[in-house]
Formats: C-alpha cells, structure tokens, sequence
C-alpha cells in the first residue's frame, strides 16, 4: 500500500493534486493546515481515500484532532502535532505514540520534515506541502507488516 502523507498546505490544493498524479496513491493522509483542502482534494479526487486531522489554523470540528488507524497490521497515529510542541521537539509526540502502542506517529505544524525512531517507534513529518520555497510530502509504504517512510520534494 502507497500512501501520500501530506500537511500544512494553506489553500495549495494545487500542490496536493500534482503529488497525487506523481505518485498515483492508494490512500492520503492530511495532517492538518488546512482540512478544506483534503475536501477540495476528494472532489479532484473523488475515488482516492483520505484520512485527515485538524491541526491548529483548522476550525474545531471540521475534523478530529487525533485519528488512531491500523492498516496491514501497523498501527498508526495521525495528528497535526501542535498540541504535543513539536515545534520545541518531538518528546511529547514520541510518548504518545508509545501510549497509544502505536508504530509510527505522523505529524506536521513544523513545515520542516523529520524523520527519526524513538526504540520501535517512528515519528515522521512530512515538512509542508503549501506554498514554500521547497515543498515536501512524504510518502509511507505499509508491505508485510512494515511500514517505511521517506521524504519527497514536489519541485
């Protein structure tokens, strides 16, 4: 299974759609800034499955804040990360994922990628596919039980 993961795009649906039609996902994963777009996305879109969660320029309500799926036996947790200060690092984040025995945790809020593992868990984000000078995504790879996270630039 492919999955694009995906954060802080800001309005750059565009963005979104030309890594979709790169990499010809089985799944996208938006973690917040801004929901509307993942909706946008889905109406390009209409047959590609998205998971998305709210992150902190997103309205209360238009999404979950946390999303806790288990895809090909790998338990992942989806989040926007700002309520675990990932922007002072990723301990907050890292014990969270272990609480929720989780095997990869995925964030954004940064607009910087990261990817490191902390004993069995990986805690990956994918950096901002908005507006930037150089915009990322990630792309995770769920195969047998495993799952593999690298980062990709759009341009």
């Amino acid at each position: 299974m492919k999955i694009l993961v995906c954060s802080d795009s800001h309005g750059s649906v565009s963005n979104l759609c030309s890594a979709v039609e790169r990499e010809r996902p089985d799944l996208v994963f938006h973690l917040g800034d801004t929901v509307r777009d993942g909706y946008n996305l889905h109406l390009a879109c209409p047959d590609l499955r998205i998971e998305q969660v709210a992150g902190n320029c997103d309205y209360r309500g238009q999404a979950p804040l946390e999303k806790t799926l288990v895809l090909e036996g790998c338990r992942f947790v989806l989040c926007h990360g700002h309520e675990y200060y990932v922007k002072q690092g990723y301990r907050y984040l890292a014990q969270r994922g272990r609480e929720l025995q989780a095997d990869m945790i995925l964030c954004g809020h940064t607009h910087r990628p990261y990817r490191d593992t902390y004993g069995s868990l990986q805690v990956c984000n994918p950096g901002t596919i908005g507006v930037s000078p150089n915009p990322t995504y990630g792309i995770l790879t769920v195969e047998q039980g495993a799952a593999t996270f690298t980062i990709q630039h759009l341009s």
